[in-house]
């Protein structure tokens, strides 16, 4: 039996905590510098924070390049992140970023700088910013079997994966519900989606328990 809708936001901010603090201690990595052909190895995560007003919970994805490079969201796929992609494409969300103590300092592209609280579990970052929960993401499984039907949180969204590597999806875009279907396929924390059409879409997917985020939506898998 599912969860009624109006515990979601607690139950995934939970499943995100409960992540964070069953991972093994890791080591922390020296920096490295890194050409203008190359990507710098690095660290991704997940964050969730939870609005007590609203119930709201907000998702999204840092990278962290062990050289100071910094990405929220990638959109051109992950392991490895494309920095150069990142700058031409998505600019306003990349930038450096500097340790010091329990803080990171965040230097956006934008000129904007960002001072938030930093805590750690393992020695590795547990939170970002109060109550921004922050989970490391390694990759799914090589032999991870994505299928089943997922239906969006309060996003009007809805995923279904067939084993024959193909899907359908139907979200709302630009004040319309959009139906498209293709082929996927899955590697590490990428999700790439061929439709129909030949077009492709780069996607960013984690698994919690049953259920998936992908880029910054939650869906919840249909029984």
């Amino acid at each position: 039996m599912r969860i009624k809708s109006t515990l979601l936001p607690a139950v995934l901010l939970i499943s995100l905590i409960a992540c964070s603090q069953s991972g093994s201690k890791t080591k922390k990595i020296a920096s490295k510098k890194t050409t203008a052909t190359q990507s710098p190895n690095g660290r991704l995560y997940l964050r969730s924070i939870m609005y007590i007003t609203t119930g709201k919970v907000d998702l999204s994805w840092y990278y962290l390049g062990d050289d100071g490079t910094l990405v929220k969201n990638p959109k051109n796929g992950v392991q490895p992140v494309n920095i150069k992609a990142e700058k031409l494409n998505n600019s306003n969300n990349t930038g450096s970023y500097k340790i010091t103590g329990s803080k990171i300092e965040i230097k956006w592209a934008t000129g904007d700088v960002s001072v938030l609280p930093l805590k750690f579990k393992n020695g590795d970052i547990s939170e970002m910013d109060v109550m921004g929960t922050m989970v490391r993401q390694k990759g799914l499984p090589e032999d991870f079997a994505l299928n089943g039907s997922f239906k969006g949180f309060n996003n009007g969204g809805a995923y279904i994966f067939e084993t024959d590597g193909s899907f359908a999806r139907s979200l709302y875009e630009d004040g319309a519900q959009v139906e498209k279907s293709g082929t996927f396929s899955v590697k590490g924390n990428n999700l790439v989606l061929t439709f129909s059409d030949g077009s492709k879409e780069q996607c960013l997917i984690a698994r919690l328990d049953e259920d998936l985020v992908i880029n910054t939506s939650f869906y919840t898998l249909e029984l």
